[in-house]
């Protein structure tokens, strides 16, 4: 049995949304090829499952580059090949295909000293059925708070 099958379909399912959302046809032969040879390195490596680390190592392979993440700002070659792998992997979690911009930093993680307090703050937001705007807005502040609060907090170690 395939154990790239639900891979396979769901590189045909992104294709097939592109070319009803009218994206170039080089752009969609472009994604072709690019996740057909991502197939192919996993096949190659034994792999059963697209996570993150993985896709990451078919970037270094094909450009030399090591990134820690699908984040961060890339050579242009980096940016081709990272674009289609990140449409399929947000495509294995959500089942759909949306506009998104990688972010140049690293997605935020909640000091340890703050987590629950967090936490406590994001279930509120879904309580009061703040718009998502609103959200990403307060977001954004609080995690610079957080991030100053946890380095005062090792100065002062």
């Amino acid at each position: 049995m395939d154990q790239l099958h639900d891979i396979k379909n769901a590189v045909d399912a992104v294709l097939g949304i592109m070319a009803e959302r009218e994206y170039a046809a080089s752009t969609i032969k472009t994604h072709r090829g690019i996740l057909n040879s991502l197939i192919k390195f996993m096949e190659k490596n034994h792999y059963t499952k697209l996570k993150e680390p993985v896709g990451l190592s078919f970037i270094k392979e094909r450009t030399g580059v090591e990134m820690d993440g699908f984040w961060g700002k890339g050579s242009r070659k980096v940016n081709t090949l990272l674009k289609p792998v990140q449409n399929l992997f947000y495509y294995l979690e959500s089942g759909n295909l949306s506009y998104f911009m990688r972010s140049k930093m690293k997605p935020f993680q909640c000091p340890l000293a703050f987590k629950s307090e967090y936490q406590l703050f994001q279930k509120e937001y879904r309580e009061r059925n703040y718009a998502r705007a609103t959200i990403v807005c307060n977001n954004n502040i609080v995690r610079r708070l957080l991030t100053f609060l946890q380095k005062k907090s090792q100065l002062v170690r």
